[in-house]
């Protein structure tokens, strides 16, 4: 699936629409079975690119000192209330969650 298929999705047009200036939606999976998503961002600062995984899911089960950005939304209750999650988690310190890849 390339990123504009990927664009299609309204969960994806969602958090598109809230990242902040700098990142961008790069890849995403899809777990059927939890109803948990994993998308890939991407955050460049001139020549700096670093990367963070988000992860949205209906339940808090979850691997101990995993650095993501972590949202715990219930699909049941709507984009907008995806929205407005994703907005609070990014207008607080979420950059620290960004790491840049070794060579």
């Amino acid at each position: 699936m390339t990123v504009s298929d990927l664009l299609k999705d309204p969960s994806a047009q969602t958090i598109q629409s809230v990242l902040p200036q700098g990142v961008t939606l790069m890849a995403c999976n899809l777990a059927a079975a939890s109803a948990s998503s994993y998308w890939l961002l991407k955050q460049q600062e001139k020549n700096n690119v670093t990367w963070a995984t988000l992860r949205i899911a209906p339940h808090l089960t979850w691997l101990l000192h995993a650095v993501q950005i972590i949202i715990f939304w219930q699909k049941d209750t709507g984009l907008t209330r995806l929205a407005e999650l994703l907005n609070h988690e990014f207008s607080g310190n979420f950059r620290n969650k960004f790491f840049k890849l070794s060579k």
